[in-house]
């Protein structure tokens, strides 16, 4: 309908005539049964929000983590100062006043990443692991036995055991994600820059990460690994073995 019959129409600014009369006069609802309807089909709704700006900025996951943990920092001491408590130095911890960053500190900003990039890439799953509903079987991860921890951080149980008996527990990142991609590029670099089966082995030890392989080669063709990492027996610079313990062993020398 065009805007200049709108503009006329009774039905648009009014409404259906029977809102004018009481409800027992009003027309009879209509129940649909919801269930079991040929022609709806189940769906699952992904939701990605963006990556804040300022974490896209950094380039170094030493860097990030470290800003990050400073930024909560102040956060908190704001809240304290808010809160009156600021005045007593018994309040605050030493790490909340000291000028270097606890290892603490640097931790809780690790897991806020961590969650954060989890939260932007992956929000059904988080939805469905807090309520307990199963995601659906084409999902990716609805083979996985997963769990979520008291910092909200997703879990992924393996089938391989720690020492003590109980099931190892790796946590979960999306491999697209400019987090994550920053710390496996930050572990590259920290381990010498290895090969790309030692890189996966090291990441895997502490994360589940899927299409690890493909961006781990990726890294690893952009920087060969130092010359710690691949001696050969040419590099090697042999010492000459002692002459009087040589003439021992072999007189004819």
């Amino acid at each position: 309908m065009p805007a200049t019959e709108l503009i006329n129409t009774k039905l648009w600014w009014e409404g259906p005539p029977w809102l004018t009369l009481p409800p027992a006069k009003w027309p009879p609802i209509l129940k649909i049964p919801l269930k079991n309807l040929p022609e709806t089909k189940p769906a699952c709704l992904s939701i990605v929000s963006p990556t804040p700006e300022f974490v896209t900025r950094f380039s170094s996951f030493f860097k990030l983590s470290r800003i990050v943990a400073w930024i909560y920092r102040f956060v908190k001491n704001a809240k304290l100062a808010a809160a009156g408590h600021i005045a007593s130095s018994k309040s605050l911890s030493t790490s909340s006043t000291s000028s270097f960053l606890a290892w603490e500190d640097v931790a809780g900003a690790k897991t806020k990443l961590i969650n954060m990039a989890q939260q932007q890439q992956n929000p059904e799953v988080l939805s469905a692991v807090k309520t307990k509903v199963n995601l659906p079987k084409s999902h990716k991860l609805s083979k996985l036995q997963l769990r979520m921890d008291k910092q909200g951080t997703l879990k992924i149980i393996c089938r391989v055991r720690n020492r003590s008996g109980t099931p190892k527990e790796l946590t979960f990142l999306p491999i697209k994600h400019h987090i994550t991609r920053l710390m496996i590029t930050s572990l590259h670099i920290k381990h010498g820059h290895p090969w790309t089966s030692a890189l996966i082995a090291i990441i895997s030890e502490e994360f589940f990460i899927p299409g690890l392989r493909n961006f781990a080669k990726t890294i690893s063709s952009r920087v060969p690994p130092v010359k710690g990492h691949m001696l050969t027996h040419s590099h090697i610079r042999w010492e000459p073995y002692p002459q009087a313990e040589l003439l021992l062993l072999h007189p004819s020398f």
